[in-house]
């Protein structure tokens, strides 16, 4: 009787330390989420500040410049003048105009050979997904986000975020850039 107690004694001790092993795996795991979380936390808090700082830059130049127009204003010319000079002025007569519009209402209503879009998948829906599209391809092609920034004429900053929060860049973005 005393064997039979000994061996189911050494039966819970060997899964009592079974179930210690898979609580400390599952604990480790727990805490390389955690850190996980809090690095992406950081580089999210970081990109949005640089993200902030930028806009904080861009808007100091607009109120600069909109400065500079309020004093030019003051020394002579009104501000409604500057803009107005700068309007572009359409210089033709209005008949001309109305011929213009009744040709093209006449050759809009000419039947145009319609041809199916194969691929209807592919295509850019809005500006943001032809953006998209061009940041895929010149990552594809090895650029980095400055110099993709640069190219688009678009903040690195905002390319930046565009990579992030988009997966199909950001599988991208994980391949070696060249210099």
């Amino acid at each position: 009787m005393m064997d039979f107690i000994i061996v189911i004694n050494f039966i819970l001790v060997i899964f009592a330390f079974f179930l210690i092993i898979l609580l400390f795996l599952r604990q480790n795991r727990y805490n390389d989420l955690e850190k996980k979380f809090d690095q992406l936390n950081g580089v999210l808090e970081e990109t949005v500040a640089s993200f902030l700082v930028e806009m904080k830059d861009e808007n100091d130049k607009f109120l600069e410049k909109l400065r500079r127009l309020k004093e030019e204003g003051e020394q002579g010319n009104p501000l409604h003048e500057i803009v107005k000079n700068e309007r572009p002025q359409n210089k033709r007569k209005p008949e001309e105009m109305k011929e213009d519009v009744h040709r093209q209402h006449t050759v809009s209503e000419q039947p145009s050979p319609i041809h199916p879009i194969e691929n209807k998948t592919e295509m850019p829906v809005n500006e943001h997904d032809r953006l998209i599209e061009k940041v895929k391809k010149l990552l594809q092609k090895g650029y980095t986000p400055e110099q993709i920034a640069k190219k688009l004429n678009k903040g690195k900053t905002e390319i930046d975020l565009l990579i992030k929060f988009t997966p199909s860049l950001l599988k991208i973005d994980s391949v070696p850039k060249r210099e």
